[in-house]
């Protein structure tokens, strides 16, 4: 019983750790990581506020996150 929830763990472990490199190198490729953890954290906040109160930035943010992907 013990090995099984290990196991879980583990795996629960792997995936937050590959969630982590995934978003971090996000913000790495952004630029933000020049930034303080505080500005960062405000500034995808305030991208929150603004999918709430404006759904169609959505794809503006989409389309400048593709053409950043396609520049490296």
């Amino acid at each position: 019983m013990e090995k099984e929830y290990s196991k879980v763990r583990d795996e629960q472990e792997r995936a937050k750790t590959h969630l982590k490199i995934k978003y971090g190198g996000l913000i790495i490729k952004s630029g933000l990581h020049r930034e303080s953890k505080d500005v960062i954290l405000g500034a995808l906040i305030s991208i929150v506020e603004e999918l709430a109160r404006e759904p169609g930035s959505r794809m503006l943010f989409q389309s400048k996150g593709i053409n950043a992907f396609l520049k490296t």
